[in-house]
């Protein structure tokens, strides 16, 4: 049991990524649902794509939560938020192309076990 708890921590990203996920998606999803509902009370079009913005973030926070916490799914909720957050101008696609990177790179255990080339 320890073994395996010690191999899913190594392939688990820092906690600190998750935290930032945890925070940006809070911020970002609060901003555009107060934004949302204020412009869905004056009756133009803004309302419901802020509200959709705001749904986009939902996978973000639970991922985010779930990768501190240490659980093997908050990997994937990350992975599937940097996706849809590629297209929130200027913080997500930095933070998505880091996430990518850090998720998707060869963990440095599976890079130690590769036979030398020639």
């Amino acid at each position: 049991m320890a073994a395996q708890r010690s191999t899913l921590r190594q392939r688990l990203p820092s906690p600190a990524l998750g935290s930032a996920w945890l925070v940006y998606s809070v911020l970002i999803g609060l901003t555009a649902l107060y934004l949302g509902l204020a412009a869905a009370a004056e009756g133009n079009g803004l309302g419901a794509q802020l509200v959709l913005l705001t749904a986009i973030q939902l996978p973000g926070a639970a991922g985010g939560w779930g990768v501190v916490r240490g659980r093997e799914w908050g990997r994937s909720g990350l992975i599937g938020a940097s996706l849809l957050n590629v297209i929130v101008i200027p913080v997500g696609p930095l933070l998505s192309g880091y996430t990518l990177w850090a998720l998707l790179r060869t963990p440095p255990r599976a890079r130690d076990k590769r036979p030398p080339s020639e």
